[in-house]
């Protein structure tokens, strides 16, 4: 029998609950960054179609409190989902090989997918932080 290069003897890493927890929260906090990301396109683009739609719109933002309540929120999510998402990135040029010569190895596109959504997370934080 061929040698695959691992000890079977080593028991497998047992999972809590404590990671599971951080990937929903990582899902949720993403979803809603989404979800403001669109409406913020739309209704700054909203200026482009119809001015008085802005203005209106700037008037309700400002009228209701939500401008300096608003952004600190989504600095926080915006934070908070990077920590999360961040633990699964692999930051250290060792590990960054190993995963280059695995995902080479396994001929698999969503290993691609998944670097070219790594690579642009790592963008819109850039971008993100420079537009607060």
């Amino acid at each position: 029998m061929a040698s695959t290069g691992m000890d079977s003897a080593v028991p497998a890493k047992v999972w809590s609950r404590t990671a599971a927890y951080m990937d929903w929260a990582q899902m949720l906090t993403g979803a809603i960054l989404i979800l403001f990301l669109w409406s913020h396109m739309i209704l700054v683009s909203s200026g482009i179609i119809e001015p008085g739609a802005m203005n209106a719109h700037d008037v309700f933002v400002e009228r209701t409190g939500l401008e300096p309540v608003g952004g600190p929120i989504m600095g926080v999510l915006f934070l908070f989902h990077f920590v999360h998402a961040a633990r699964k990135v692999p930051f250290r040029l060792d590990l960054q090989t190993v995963f280059i010569k695995h995902s080479r190895m396994l001929h698999q596109g969503d290993t691609w997918l998944w670097v070219i959504q790594a690579v642009s997370a790592m963008i819109i934080l850039i971008m993100g932080a420079a537009h607060m």
